[in-house]
């Protein structure tokens, strides 16, 4: 793919000998999995969505290697055998996530747009933990938007009195959040922290913009 045609040159050129080079496909998720060495005893994961081709790109995941037993995926790491794609945890740490859109001229290319707000729609079980800002004309900010947990209302098991509370379900996250920028196109980018909320999907956007 385009997306990450110059990181995978630049990976194999720095660590074509290396060992741990491998493809993976993992058909339960629709993933296509490139295993890429990136230093000593590091990784990289370049997966593509196999249906809409979208790109994304793991990190801290120390596989040399992959497999299916049972449909299940499992990777081999330099001391262990470990099951990929389970619970919404690395082992208890909590694992953060950084989606961006493609750049949108909301129907006007030419005429600059300042940017108030943008609303993600997340479905979680729980209350998502999430940042977002807006990428103006082609560029990224270096910086993380800060994460802040949503406020969803409802309790959890072990949380409240019996028969008093209402309990989280799967639930639809649709709290809008302020942004600051002027430009001619912009790319929302989200951050999503999984923990007790379990996994996270991205759904829709709205953007309030002048």
């Amino acid at each position: 793919s385009r997306q990450i045609n110059s990181a995978v040159t630049q990976a194999a050129r720095e660590y074509g000998s290396s060992f741990g080079w491998e493809p993976f496909l993992y058909p339960a998720r629709n993933m296509a999995i490139f295993n890429v060495p990136t230093a000593q005893g590091a990784f990289d994961q370049y997966v593509f969505n196999t249906i809409s081709r979208a790109p994304s790109r793991f990190q801290s995941v120390p596989a040399r290697c992959w497999g299916l037993m049972g449909g299940l995926p499992y990777f081999g790491s330099t001391t262990s055998v470990c099951l990929f794609d389970f619970g919404s945890t690395d082992n208890g740490a909590i694992i953060r996530a950084v989606a961006i859109q493609a750049p949108n001229a909301f129907g006007s290319r030419p005429q600059k747009k300042m940017f108030r707000r943008v609303q993600p729609i997340l479905r979680a079980a729980g209350a998502p933990s999430f940042g977002v800002d807006v990428a103006l004309d082609y560029r990224t900010f270096a910086a993380l938007p800060a994460v802040v947990r949503a406020d969803v209302g409802g309790v959890t098991w072990d949380s409240a009195l019996w028969d008093r509370a209402t309990w989280l379900d799967l639930i639809v996250t649709d709290e809008m959040r302020g942004v600051r920028g002027i430009g001619r196109t912009g790319a929302v980018r989200l951050v999503v922290e999984t923990g007790a909320g379990g996994r996270v999907a991205w759904v829709g956007t709205n953007v309030l913009y002048v």
